[in-house]
């Protein structure tokens, strides 16, 4: 059996007021600032070590 580090947090770099969600196996991280394009970015993972982002659900500055 192989034993994962997770390390906190989880997500590197400025990840503002971050919500988690698990969906049968998979994980998803919502943060989001809205002082920068795009405002919100989504992150998927499977095992809450490997993370990777998602397409951006806010695609218009006007949003």
């Amino acid at each position: 059996m192989t034993v994962k580090t997770i390390r906190n947090p989880i997500l590197r770099g400025f990840n503002p007021d971050p919500s988690i969600c698990r969906v049968g196996q998979d994980f998803y991280i919502a943060t989001s600032t809205f002082e920068w394009y795009p405002g919100v970015q989504i992150s998927h993972s499977k095992d809450l070590v490997n993370w990777r982002t998602l397409p951006q659900p806010l695609t218009r500055a006007s949003q």
